[in-house]
């Protein structure tokens, strides 16, 4: 997941799409799917956002403005923010694994 992600962030930083915003994020939602065995890729930015960790807000509305209004941002802090949180959910899951 991890360098994939990356992989498609790097290309947006050096030149802004909208189409590569959502293959980042549609990498996203399929690391996160498997993760959580949750449908993230059914669900809409939205559902995300009042299903899950207010964390993703803020991420979520940033990365859609840029799929959607085809806008691109100042930082790509957004995906960073989708990156740390999905790693800490890596960690619980990798904890309650651990502890049955």
């Amino acid at each position: 997941f991890l360098s994939r992600f990356d992989e498609t962030v790097e290309k947006l930083k050096s030149g802004f799409s909208p189409e590569v915003a959502e293959v980042s994020v549609t990498i996203w939602k399929k690391y996160m799917e498997e993760l959580s065995s949750r449908p993230y890729t059914k669900f809409t930015s939205r559902e995300i956002r009042e299903q899950e960790s207010s964390e993703l807000g803020q991420p979520l509305r940033s990365v859609d403005k840029m799929i959607y209004g085809r806008l691109a941002p100042e930082t790509f802090d957004s995906f960073h923010q989708l990156k740390e949180f999905t790693k800490n959910q890596f960690n619980l899951k990798v904890e309650e694994v651990k502890h049955g």
